[in-house]
């Protein structure tokens, strides 16, 4: 077989992915160099994840819509540190809990991405402290490094399980991983350091903010002035009891810790969807396709593996419409029937639910290919009014029933499924009374 390109010639390539897949003995490889075997805690787990977040170097190949300033943007070029602020309920694209940061940094790398072609402050969105198509808030990033799958908003985060306020709320009593809760923000303690006597003598916390026209970023304050800035803000501490159970951390080969073996590159794909490389979309979304180098004739796809169809290249995107649900390949053959030796991936999740309404809450979800995780009761704006994760009963069961307390009254709700690459959401669904 004559391949038309590889990777190699695009740029330096990481050779933990060979073919766009996980290279199995490379990967068993770089975990053995990378984290010497170690198991690591919760708490490790969760300050990893921390640094992975606001050490990660990103550079736009386009301007991205930034939400400083009504006309603002990232600049085309210009390396940033730390995961973009912005708020992605609309289409569910918070990095981290709901889209995987190499989706985000392989569609970091097509011109013709969502990041560079759609504006989360412009219709059909206008939504409030948002414009990168995928970003992290505060809440989305502290929520994604301690473990918790829905990127809960700030208001919210005292009512998660197994989030407890110890009686202790001085400023002396803080430790590793404490959640420092405000009205409409939240942070995360990622260091304490001790003088000779035992006393705090610096806190470093983790957050995502605006302020400064930070993004996702690490800083540190003398204990003196970590007690200022907690007085200041009137923080509440909180503690995630359920830290422990945070223990599956994967090393990035985009944002390597000192510790891990550094691999250098970022795949740049000459195929790509829109949404970055293994993406997810819901049954019945058009896929496009960027060809992202010039020549190409065909796109072929494989569906589950199997040759499902080559359809004629348009430049730079094709669409594909009305794909039925299955994982997906999809690459590039030349005019002259060479084939292309990379891959893009992609995932089409089939979902279903209803609810109906009186004294109690009962919902109905279903899927051919994900996991339904958890829903939240919203209002037709999407704007949530509570997350609710779903048990391993409830997805056998294939449903949820709750009394309606006064809190919870709301119109609507979206039920939130898990696929391979990531996790879709169906539209707000209307209760229907009983």
């Amino acid at each position: 077989m004559l391949f038309l390109f590889s990777c190699e010639e695009l740029m330096p390539y990481v050779r933990l992915v060979r073919g766009n897949e996980w290279d199995p003995e490379l990967q068993e490889k770089w975990y053995r160099d990378s984290l010497l075997n170690r198991d690591f805690t919760g708490v490790e787990v969760a300050l990893r994840r921390a640094e992975q977040f606001a050490k990660i170097q990103w550079t736009p190949v386009d301007d991205v819509p930034s939400i400083y300033g009504s006309n603002g943007v990232y600049p085309k070029g210009v390396m940033n540190e730390g995961l973009p602020y912005s708020l992605g309920i609309w289409d569910n694209t918070h990095i981290g809990t709901q889209v995987s940061l190499y989706t985000y940094m392989t569609a970091l790398n097509n011109p013709y991405s969502v990041l560079y072609t759609k504006d989360l402050r412009k219709a059909p969105y206008y939504g409030f402290d948002c414009a990168t198509y995928y970003g992290t808030t505060c809440s989305n990033s502290v929520m994604f490094v301690l473990g918790i799958l829905p990127p809960y908003y700030t208001y919210m985060i005292p009512t998660i399980p197994g989030m407890v306020k110890p009686k202790d709320q001085r400023p002396e009593a803080v430790e590793l991983c404490d959640v420092l809760l405000k009205s409409g923000h939240v942070v995360m303690v990622y260091d304490i350091s001790r003088d000779d006597d035992g006393d705090i003598s610096t806190v470093s916390i983790f957050e995502t903010t605006t302020f400064n026209q930070k993004n996702t970023w690490i800083r540190t304050f003398t204990f003196e002035e970590f007690v200022d800035y907690w007085n200041r803000n009137s923080y509440v501490r909180y503690k995630y009891g359920k830290l422990s159970e945070n223990t599956d951390y994967i090393p990035s080969v985009f944002a390597p810790l000192p510790d891990e073996r550094v691999l250098t590159g970022v795949p740049r794909l000459p195929v790509c969807t829109t949404r970055g490389d293994r993406a997810s979309y819901v049954e019945g979304e058009d896929v496009v396709i960027s060809t992202l180098i010039p020549g190409i004739t065909w796109i072929s796809l494989f569906r589950d593996d199997v040759y499902y169809k080559t359809s004629v290249a348009e430049e730079p995107n094709t669409v594909f419409s009305n794909l039925p649900y299955g994982n997906y390949k999809a690459r590039l053959v030349s005019s002259e029937g060479k084939i292309s030796e990379e891959f893009t991936q992609f995932e089409i999740i089939n979902i279903f639910a209803s609810g109906t309404k009186d004294q109690r809450i009962r919902i109905s979800f279903a899927s051919k290919n994900a996991d339904a995780v958890y829903f939240d009761l919203c209002d037709v704006r999407q704007n949530p009014k509570g997350y609710f994760p779903l048990s391993e009963s409830d997805r056998q069961n294939g449903s949820y029933e709750m009394d309606m307390v006064s809190e919870y009254r709301s119109s609507h709700f979206k039920v939130y499924f898990k696929g391979q690459f990531g996790i879709v959401a169906t539209s707000p669904i209307p209760f229907v009374e009983n």
